[in-house]
């Protein structure tokens, strides 16, 4: 294989469509991050779980990839839903948490990166879609 013709998909590869509900989005987002991951890994790789709505013992994330990335997405939250969403964020994972935002406008996401920043979460990042 062309090592530098391969591209790997990615989480920016994603492209959301117009979900009525977060749950939507979040169902969508794992399909695409399970089928992306089956089609990257070759047989004698190691399995990558991706898995919906976990119970652990820090809570739910909406997706938890191999036991060490919490994924939690959010469609433009509301101040309640964006501080709810930092604790469980820094609850989830003390090294690997993203924070996925849909439709959330850019100021409000940059209010949320200095509330992180303040907070010394730095491990937790803010990825958004438009």
């Amino acid at each position: 294989m062309d090592l530098q013709s391969h591209r790997r998909p990615s989480l920016e590869d994603w492209t959301p469509r117009g979900y009525d509900t977060e749950d939507e989005y979040t169902e969508a987002l794992f399909r695409y991050l399970d089928r992306a991951v089956a089609e990257e890994l070759d047989e004698d790789d190691p399995d990558v779980e991706i898995e919906l709505w976990p119970d652990t013992d820090e809570g739910k994330p909406d997706l938890l990839i191999d036991d060490r990335l919490a994924l939690e997405l959010k469609v433009n939250p509301n101040k309640t839903e964006r501080d709810r969403c930092i604790g469980q964020c820094s609850a989830y994972s003390r090294e690997w948490t993203w924070i996925i935002l849909i439709d959330t406008p850019s100021h409000v996401v940059r209010e949320l990166e200095e509330l992180l920043a303040a907070k010394n979460l730095n491990y937790i990042e803010l990825v958004q879609f438009l």
